[in-house]
């Protein structure tokens, strides 16, 4: 999974300067972990943050949001004979 988000040419440089497989697997992950933490409490959290003040301001609630998700799979299922 590591490979999938960390782009190869990257890795293989930092494979040929550390010189060992499970120091550059320990560094990559420490590099995503932290990547992932800071991008969670940097941009996520604000934007879920302005979602919920949007939404509160439009007047919807979470009852209207999972409704909305219902209708919307049902609607496929009626067109499509599928979920989605």
């Amino acid at each position: 999974m590591l490979r999938n988000f960390f782009p190869k040419e990257k890795y293989r440089k930092l494979k040929s300067i550390v010189k060992s497989e499970k120091a550059t697997l320990t560094i990559t992950t420490l590099f995503l972990e932290i990547f992932i933490n800071e991008f969670y409490k940097i941009i996520w959290q604000s934007r879920c943050n302005l979602v919920t003040e949007w939404e509160h301001t439009k007047g919807i609630k979470k009852q209207d949001l999972k409704k909305k998700i219902l209708e919307g799979k049902f609607s496929n299922i009626m067109n499509n004979g599928q979920f989605s």
